[in-house]
Formats: structure tokens, C-alpha cells, sequence
């Protein structure tokens, strides 16, 4: 049930932290930044602009009323918690390690979640106020299942979590009716692609057993996908590694040198 984060942190996908200390941040206007065509096939509207950040490879700093003013226009609502954003800001590239990502809130918060599963709103996001990423494209990745088949991603981005905890709280109503379909989770990773000529953002994550967890969130539809058909699970469990795997190289690379 990692997919619950989705909405709260895919705003983490787009803009820099160059520049901005964790406690202040003074910034100044950047029309330019604001001025993208926001990603079709996308339903909610700040998702769909932040996508189209990503996708133009801008690197800036945004604050909440910032993304606000350039995403949501008359007769358009979003899910997204704006009023506890302060800034987000995306960094430079920095080769083989990626580039950072950084989500700044006025305050620590704990928001509902933003959609509902079988008619019911599953429980709470739960963020600190600073969170940091570190971004890597991966571009198009075929998996394959010896018994099932193949099948591709398409444009997959993903995000380790590498600074604050965020974690989803399931209610416990929800977690007694659905059991183990369900879990409190701590995420570890996101990731955005296109499967099935449909674009979807993933959260993932661990439960307090250290099971692997992920969910799926169909940006066309703006609903989870429960149950969550094979090929995203399968993409979930992958993807989880790889990150894992992208994020030790990492500190691998930039370990200091040692006599």
C-alpha cells in the first residue's frame, strides 16, 4: 500500500534545491520556469505540471504558491496538499549519482489519504518537514517473467528517499478488513513510467516485517490500482531493488578516500 504516498510526493519530481538553505528560503520570481505546457493524459493539474518540469529537464526552485499559480486555473481542483508546501527544488545533474531532489513543508504534516480504496479513505500520509531524494533516469527497462512473459516500462524515472522519514498510516478499520492486502509502510523509493501506453507513478517501501510493498497510482484516472495487476507488482519489486542498488553505488562513489 506504498501507493498512498504517490499524490504527496510526485511533486517531488520537478524543481531544485540549488541555492535554498533547509530552514529559509528566500526566492525570487522565475516566470520562465512557469511557463511549460502541462503533461497530457495526466487528470490532476499540479501532477501534470510538475510531470511537464521533469520532462523539459528544468532545474529551479518553486514555492508552493509558485506551483499553484502556474497549475491550478478555474475549474480544476487538485488533491495535492499545497497548503503545506513550502518549496521544491530540483538540483542539477550529477552523472552516474543522479541529482538531488529536495521537498520543504511549513510544518511537519500528516494529511489524509488523498484518494480513497474500495470507497473508503485508507489513512494518513505522514511527512517530515524536509524530505530529500536522489533522481535517476533510467529510460526503457523490459522485465520478463519465465511463466507470464515480457513487458516494458517506458521513460521510468525513479527517487530514493535519502533524508526524512515518510511513512503511510493505515487505519485500522481498513487494515482488519483487508489484512495483509494492506500495511503501514515506510517508503523508500518512487518511480514514474508508462505501461501499457499508460502512465503511472509508484511509491515503495517496506512494512514493519521488512516486506516489500508497493502501489500504483494511475495518473489518467488519478485512482490506485488495487488489486494491482501482475506486471506492477513485478515493475514494483524490480524497481525497489534497482534504486537500492543505484543509491549504494552512490555512496560507494562519493565515499572519501581512505589511506
Amino acid at each position: 500500500m506504498a501507493g498512498v504516498i504517490v499524490r504527496a510526493l510526485c511533486l517531488l519530481a520537478a524543481l531544485t534545491c540549488a541555492g535554498a538553505s533547509a530552514d529559509t528560503l528566500s526566492l525570487p520570481p522565475r516566470p520562465q520556469t512557469l511557463a511549460v505546457t502541462p503533461a497530457p493524459r495526466v487528470k490532476d493539474p499540479v501532477l501534470a505540471y510538475l510531470i511537464a518540469l521533469l520532462e523539459a529537464d528544468l532545474c529551479d526552485t518553486l514555492t508552493g504558491s509558485d506551483i499553484r499559480a502556474a497549475s491550478v486555473k478555474p475549474g480544476r481542483s487538485t488533491l495535492i496538499p499545497l497548503h503545506l508546501l513550502d518549496a521544491v527544488g530540483r538540483g542539477p545533474s550529477l552523472g552516474d549519482t543522479g541529482r538531488v531532489v529536495t521537498l520543504w513543508l511549513t510544518k511537519p504534516g500528516k494529511v489524509p489519504a488523498p484518494y480513497s480504496l474500495l470507497g473508503y479513505h485508507p489513512g494518513s500520509v505522514c511527512l517530515p518537514k524536509r524530505v530529500v531524494l536522489r533522481e535517476w533516469r533510467l529510460g526503457m527497462i523490459v522485465l520478463s517473467d519465465p511463466r507470464r512473459g515480457s513487458f516494458t516500462l517506458r521513460d521510468c524515472y525513479v527517487w530514493a528517499v535519502i533524508e526524512g522519514r515518510v511513512w503511510i498510516d493505515i487505519d485500522a478499520f481498513v487494515d482488519k478488513f483487508l489484512g495483509r492486502a494492506v500495511d503501514d509502510v515506510t517508503v523508500t523509493s518512487l518511480a514514474l513510467f508508462w505501461w501499457n501506453d499508460v502512465r503511472y507513478a509508484m511509491s515503495m517501501g517496506y512494512n514493519d516485517r521488512r516486506e516489500g510493498r508497493s502501489g500504483a497510482l494511475s495518473l489518467p484516472k488519478n485512482e490506485l490500482e488495487f488489486p494491482s495487476p501482475w506486471q506492477l507488482r513485478a515493475a514494483g519489486k524490480f524497481l525497489r531493488g534497482k534504486t537500492e542498488a543505484l543509491l549504494r553505488q552512490t555512496a560507494v562513489v562519493e565515499a572519501p578516500p581512505t589511506r
